[in-house]
């Protein structure tokens, strides 16, 4: 099982539990929205992991440094399931 990095984000209206795994080719971050449920986006460097994490409005983060720049997923992560979306041409496919 791959190891993952997490935190609850309980200051927050946009966001939950965010989880990141390092070790896993597709460096997925999995983001649970308060309105809307699970994305995972694919390709996310580490840096930008511990910047949202540790950034004072992950809602301001999120907008200006995650979305729109990284392929995304809607719905949950399972690092033991690969499917579809650890194909890196598929990934890409969602970037645009």
């Amino acid at each position: 099982m791959a190891d993952s990095y997490a935190f609850d984000v309980t200051s927050s209206t946009l966001t939950g539990e965010v989880r990141y795994w390092k070790d896993l080719p597709e460096k997925p971050l999995l983001i649970q929205f308060t309105k809307t449920g699970y994305y995972t986006y694919y390709d996310v460097p580490i840096d930008v992991f511990e910047a949202f994490r540790d950034a004072p409005s992950k809602g301001k983060f999120f907008h200006n440094f995650i979305k729109g720049r990284y392929a995304w997923k809607k719905g949950n992560f399972n690092p033991e399931q690969p499917d579809l979306h650890t194909n890196k041409h598929f990934r890409t496919i969602l970037k645009h």
